[in-house]
C-alpha cells in the first residue's frame, strides 16, 4: 500500500563548522545540475584513482574512484588529491602531500556551492553535461552559475547514518529502512506519487493520512515536483494557530532545515536526489517543491508558493512552470522592499486525474530530543 508518512524533524542552532569544507559528512559524490536528474559526477577520467589521472564528468556510479573525502582543505578521489599545478586549469590525481599549497580546496557552501582553488582563486568548471567533459579551473562566475554548482550527493541507500558535517547537530537518521516504525526517526523525505509522500513535523504520535488530510494537489512539472494541501495538522503536532514556516537545504550553517535533511523520489527519473526544496506547513496548509536542472535555485526559492489549496480535492496534474519568486519582468524584488508586489499566480495544469481520498499510512517518530 502507497503510504503518507509524517517524518519528524527538529529545528536546532547549530554550531559553526569548518568554512572551507561542504556541510555534508565525507565520503559523498559531487554531482552537477546541467543534466536534469543530477546524475553525473566527478569522477578521474579513466574511472580509476590513478597519479595524473584528470577530473571529468561521467554518470554517477556509487564507485571508489567517484568518493570524494573532503579533510580540511585536502579533497581525495580515492587515495590520491586534488591537484592544480599547470597554468591550463587542468586539475588532476597526485599523492597527497599537506604541505603542497596547490592541493588546497574551498568550498563555498553560502556562494552558490562553488569549489574555490585556494592559490589561484579560481572555481571548478565543466562546460557540458556530456560524457567525460573536462572538469578545470576558470575564474568564478555569478552564484549558482549552473556550471560551477557542485552538489555533494548521495545515492539511494548510501548515506551516512548523519549526513551533517557536525553529527552532533542532526536530530535524526540518514540511514532509512523500507518500513516505517513509530522509532524510525527518519531524516530524509520522500515524493513519489500523492499517495506516496512525507512531510516534516514536530515529533508526535498517530496515523497520518484521510483524516488529517483534506486536499492533496500534486503537480509534476519539466523541472520540479510540488505537492500542496490542507488539513487539520494540529493532529501531527503543528501548533494551533501556527502559520507555518519555511524549511530548505541551506540554513544559517548550509547544514539544511531539517539539519542534516535529504529529499529522494521517483517522479523525474529512478531514485532521485532533490538538492533544492522548500517546505511549508501550517495548521491548515502545506506546500513542499522538489527541483531538477540548471534553474534549481531559483524554482525553488519561495517566499510563497503559488498552487491550489482547494478543499476536498485530491488529483495529480502535469503543469508548467512557475516564475520565479521574486521576478517580475526584469525587476527583482528582495524582502524589506516596498511595497510587496503580490505573489505570482499558480501555473497552468493539465492532465489532472481526480481521487475520492488518498490512503492513511504510518507515522515515522520519536520523543524529543532532551
Amino acid at each position: 500500500m502507497l503510504s503518507l508518512s509524517l517524518l519528524t524533524a527538529a529545528l536546532v542552532t547549530p554550531a559553526l563548522v569548518a568554512a572551507q569544507q561542504p556541510p555534508y559528512k565525507s565520503p559523498f559524490q559531487f554531482s552537477n545540475p546541467q543534466q536534469l536528474d543530477g546524475k553525473k559526477c566527478i569522477t578521474p577520467a579513466g574511472g580509476a584513482s590513478k597519479v595524473g589521472a584528470a577530473l571529468v564528468l561521467a554518470d554517477c556510479k556509487n564507485s571508489a574512484a567517484q568518493k570524494i573525502t573532503w579533510t580540511d582543505k585536502q579533497v581525495k578521489s580515492g587515495n590520491l588529491c586534488w591537484s592544480a599545478k599547470s597554468g591550463n586549469g587542468t586539475v588532476t590525481l597526485a599523492n597527497c602531500n599537506t604541505a603542497d599549497g596547490n592541493q588546497s580546496w574551498y568550498f563555498n557552501k553560502f556562494g552558490g556551492r562553488q569549489v574555490k582553488h585556494n592559490p589561484t582563486g579560481r572555481c571548478l568548471n565543466v562546460n557540458s553535461a556530456s560524457a567525460n567533459a573536462p572538469v578545470t579551473l576558470t575564474s568564478c562566475g555569478a552564484k549558482y552559475a549552473p556550471k560551477q554548482v557542485w552538489n555533494p550527493y548521495y545515492q539511494l541507500g548510501s548515506a551516512p547514518a548523519k549526513s551533517a558535517i557536525d553529527s552532533s547537530q542532526q536530530y535524526g537518521t540518514n540511514q532509512c529502512g523500507t518500513n516505517s516504525t513509530s522509532s524510525a526517526n527518519c531524516q530524509n523525505v520522500y515524493i513519489n506519487s500523492i499517495d506516496d509522500f512525507c512531510l516534516w513535523a514536530p515529533p508526535t504520535t498517530g496515523e497520518v493520512g484521510a483524516q488529517e488530510q483534506k486536499g492533496v494537489h500534486f503537480v509534476k512539472t519539466p523541472t520540479y515536483v510540488q505537492i500542496s494541501g490542507v488539513g487539520d495538522f494540529t493532529k501531527v503536532h503543528i501548533p494551533k494557530g501556527d502559520y507555518g514556516g519555511e524549511l530548505d537545504p541551506h540554513g544559517p550553517t548550509a547544514m539544511g532545515n531539517p539539519i542534516g535533511a535529504l529529499v529522494y523520489g521517483n517522479v523525474h527519473g529512478s531514485n532521485i536526489q532533490y538538492h533544492e526544496w522548500s517546505s511549508f506547513i501550517s495548521e491548515k496548509e502545506f506546500c513542499f517543491r522538489a527541483c531538477l536542472g540548471p534553474m534549481q535555485p531559483k524554482t525553488a526559492r519561495t517566499s510563497t508558493t503559488p498552487a491550489n489549496y482547494d478543499a476536498g480535492v485530491f488529483e495529480s496534474c502535469k503543469g508548467d512552470e512557475t516564475l520565479p519568486a521574486g521576478v517580475y519582468g526584469t525587476s527583482t524584488w528582495t524582502q524589506g522592499q516596498k511595497p510587496t508586489p503580490a505573489a505570482h499566480p499558480p501555473a497552468a495544469s493539465s492532465q489532472c486525474a481526480r481521487q475520492a481520498t488518498i490512503k492513511s499510512g504510518p507515522l515515522a517518530t520519536a520523543a524529543p530530543k532532551a
